[in-house]
């Protein structure tokens, strides 16, 4: 009997939370779909001051998590969201060591838990002067953090929960393997601002794509611009041939003129505005429209016996494709073997995606649409170069296939450049380098933990001059130093 039979009775998430950190202010939802209130866009950047009567513009209007495959059987096992147009296949909760979940642990976990940095480095500056911290000094972020063990994490409308299973990471300053704030513990977690929650997809029937279940459980934690999502296998089945895939509909300002595109070597999909000047509804960009993308960071492992042996390789991304937000031959899918089908780099039906034109019926099958610079002629391939109409625009950005194995976990990070060049140049001129650059800035940073961004400036030299009597002690910031000159920001 498959998974989808065995569902619990879980409702729709229906928490929402922002992510308001620097210059975005992001929508969170529980239950594996983001940026919008089901209704509305809610990726604004730049941030506004809203109470000041300030008209915010979104960049991007709706995102989701797709992950697909077949098990040993050959059947399907997908779950997946668009806009819960007929249903959900996300939940929100952690799954029980069987793979289930009851209704009342849905409920509780239909929640965000929001710590500030500001917040962790008091915490830490209390704890090295105390061996006890008062529970009432404690953040509440902090103090009810979903850690192993917490005796004092709340859940939804502040409902005690229990956490007999490792869910949230954190540092465990007492050493004692247990989430503990009052002896110091704290989220381990990077950035200003960082938001945690954990959903499912064993909640209840899969609504949206009628697939069947896998029982997976995802631990998403965001920071400033990026998320980092740990996908957990509790269900008792193995999975060949996985797919993951973030489906993005990309809205970027007015949403009926925009072109979308992709960038192979940084694993970068992006949209841009098809026209001169963002216009035609409100709210838009106006004459000055920026870019934005989704850009994978890490992906799942394909493991591989090579000439010397086994071996791996990170995926990256393996497939870009774009679909209408209709129900036709190259829109949205329907089923779970029309997602699948999107996941594994071809149309609805099947129909391999090809290289040149739209992507259907061509020749030469081709995984990536649209690769290619805006402003560059035929034969490069773009949405300029084939004279396509601006439009409303869709995309899903592909990381497979891998094999997922019961009890087995992989790991997706992923991030959100936006760019908006000093001068114009719109349309088919759109400054796509501009965005590869902040791309290729924001790999940097992630490939060493984000440490540049969190170091402070470097303690100075101690440089000490005897006189007659006398000592001069001065402090020196050298030429190897990052505060040279006192010019640290």
């Amino acid at each position: 009997m498959g998974y989808g039979r065995l569902a619990a009775s879980c409702a729709s998430g229906v928490a929402q939370v922002d992510l308001d950190i620097n210059n975005v202010r992001a929508r969170l939802l529980s239950a594996g779909d983001w940026w919008w209130d089901l209704r509305e866009a809610h990726y604004e950047v730049p941030r506004v001051d809203i109470d000041r009567g300030e008209t915010p513009v979104s960049a991007l209007f709706n995102s989701a998590l797709w992950i697909g495959g077949v098990d040993d059987g050959e059947q399907i096992r997908l779950a997946a969201q668009t806009y819960r147009q007929s249903g959900n296949d996300f939940w929100p909760g952690p799954l029980d060591v069987d793979g289930s979940i009851l209704q009342d642990r849905c409920a509780e976990f239909d929640h965000h838990w929001k710590v500030e940095r500001s917040a962790i480095d008091a915490h830490r500056d209390a704890a090295a002067l105390m061996d006890s911290i008062p529970l009432g000094s404690i953040d509440p972020g902090i103090l009810t953090w979903p850690a192993l063990r917490n005796a004092f994490a709340r859940g939804r409308a502040n409902t005690p929960i229990s956490i007999p299973q490792p869910i949230a990471p954190f540092v465990d300053v007492d050493g004692n393997g247990v989430y503990n704030p009052s002896r110091g513990d704290y989220p381990d977690v990077l950035g200003d601002q960082a938001i945690f929650w954990v959903f499912n997809d064993m909640g209840n029937i899969h609504g949206q794509t009628t697939g069947e279940a896998i029982g997976l459980e995802s631990r998403a934690l965001a920071y400033a611009f990026k998320t980092n999502d740990v996908l957990d296998n509790k269900g008792s089945y193995r999975m060949d041939r996985t797919y993951l895939g973030l489906h993005v509909d990309a809205d970027l300002g007015w949403y009926l003129n925009d072109f979308v595109g992709c960038d192979t070597a940084m694993d970068l999909a992006y949209a841009y505005n098809g026209t001169a000047v963002d216009g035609g509804g409100f709210p838009n960009y106006g004459d000055r429209p920026p870019l934005v993308g989704t850009q994978f960071l890490r992906t799942p492992m394909h493991h591989y016996t090579g000439p010397g042996g086994p071996d791996s390789v990170a995926l990256g991304m393996t497939g870009f494709a774009y679909y209408s937000g209709d129900f036709n031959i190259m829109g949205l899918p329907q089923s779970a073997p029309e997602f699948l089908e999107l996941l594994r780099g071809n149309w609805r039906d099947g129909t391999p995606r090809t290289f040149g034109g739209n992507g259907f019926g061509g020749a030469v099958p081709f995984p990536f649409h649209y690769p290619d610079d805006p402003a560059l002629p035929l034969p490069a391939w773009s949405e300029c170069s084939e004279g396509n109409p601006p439009a409303d625009r869709s995309y899903l950005q592909c990381a497979g296939p891998f094999d997922f194995a019961p009890g087995q976990s992989v790991r997706l990070a992923w991030a959100v450049p936006w760019v908006r060049p000093e001068n114009p140049q719109n349309g088919c001129q759109a400054n796509v380098a501009l965005l590869l650059q902040a791309a290729n800035t924001i790999k940097a940073y992630y490939d060493v933990d984000f440490a540049s961004l969190l170091d402070g400036p470097d303690a100075p030299d101690l440089v000490i001059r005897e006189l007659d009597q006398e000592i001069i002690i001065s402090l020196v910031n050298g030429p190897t130093s990052n505060n040279q000159g006192e010019n640290y920001e």
